[in-house]
């Protein structure tokens, strides 16, 4: 099938800021359309790619020019993501469809419908910042983990997967109004079912509720975080608990410095009132940058104070602002519309006749 000439033209003109010679390879492939139809090659200038941007992250000493030829790479790698045969129907959308009938199908048909973005009818090319610092302090072995979430997080297609699930959960967990607190688990899960379809089995969901984590990638333990709020606004909890002496005894062990208590955290925060529309933002944080920061504020760096308790350890507002600074990496996506979820009625009985197998 032709390239639409509006979006080879698009691409042609995003190729021509980035003037360089260097990745020659990668630009014709682009120009001529073969990543839309050649798997094989994209696949392996993908992983080409991804496994130059690692090396150049995990490099002690900051090479000069190293920041143009990341931007670079960035670019070319968000480009061939976008370069799928997007035109025509993934297989598991295409068996999903299959499976239903009459009214099932239309209620299929809507929800599929509920991952828009306004204007344009996808999400943005996403904003993806990376610093070079935080890399140096994450173990060896979590480095191609982290950057693959990031990578997953940065293609349209997972994109598109997270805002339909976040459009269901609102439609869910709305009741007069307003979000009824249910909604963070509800994200959490969403945001995990995107990352395990993309990721695959490697990451593990099912973590004991006595654990810190909500998930194991490979050896990295990573707690989620939402946040209904814009960038470094809200409140962020290091553990939720009832008991004001578990959250004082945690809150100590975390002053020491024990990894135990120490998690890479993603904060995704959910703007739905800055300039009238809502921007989602993951941040990923390491471990050893937050046992940095706490090492550096010490009792500063929590809310909680012994003999009180607010429901668990929180973060304070100076800590939130050093985390951020030192994020990992950064995926913004803008101008998203979470008000065409499914409707949950709906939803159940789309459930029921898939089952019955209508």
């Amino acid at each position: 099938m032709p390239r639409d000439p509006a979006k080879q033209a698009a691409i042609e003109r995003r190729l021509s800021l980035l003037r360089s010679n260097a990745y020659s390879e990668y630009e014709t492939a682009l120009k001529s359309g073969m990543y839309r139809t050649n798997g094989t090659k994209r696949a392996k200038n993908r992983s080409s790619i991804n496994i130059t941007r690692g090396m150049m992250r995990a490099r002690t000493i900051k090479k000069k020019g190293n920041n143009g030829k990341l931007a670079k790479l960035n670019a070319l790698a968000n480009m061939i993501n976008e370069n799928t045969n997007s035109e025509s129907e993934s297989p598991r959308v295409a068996a999903a469809v299959e499976e239903a009938r009459g009214e099932a199908v239309q209620l299929a048909e809507r929800a599929a419908g509920s991952a828009i973005v306004e204007p344009p009818a996808q999400p943005m090319a996403p904003v993806v910042e990376v610093a070079e610092r935080p890399m140096i302090t994450i173990s060896p072995g979590d480095i191609p983990r982290i950057q693959r979430i990031c990578d997953v997080l940065s293609e349209p297609v997972a994109q598109r997967d997270l805002i339909g699930l976040y459009s269901d959960s609102q439609a869910e967990f709305t009741k007069n109004g307003g979000l009824t607190m249910e909604i963070g688990m509800s994200r959490e899960r969403d945001l995990l079912a995107v990352l395990k379809e993309h990721i695959g089995e490697e990451l593990k969901t099912d973590i004991d509720n006595s654990l810190v984590e909500d998930c194991v990638y490979g050896t990295a333990r990573i707690s989620i975080k939402h946040v209904s709020n814009k960038i470094g606004a809200g409140s962020v909890k290091a553990k939720w608990t009832s008991d004001s002496g578990q959250a004082t005894a945690y809150m100590n062990k975390m002053l020491e410095l024990n990894p135990e208590t120490y998690t890479h955290i993603m904060i995704v925060y959910i703007d739905t009132k800055t300039g009238g529309v809502t921007t989602i933002t993951a941040v990923f944080i390491t471990d050893r940058a937050i046992m940095n920061i706490v090492d550096e504020l010490k009792a500063d760096a929590f809310v909680s104070k012994a003999g009180t308790n607010n429901r668990g350890v929180e973060y304070s507002r100076s800590m939130i602002t050093k985390m951020l600074e030192r994020s990992a990496f950064k995926v913004q996506i803008d101008r998203v519309s979470l008000t065409n979820g499914m409707n949950p009625i709906d939803r159940r009985r789309a459930l029921i006749h898939q089952r019955r197998g209508v």
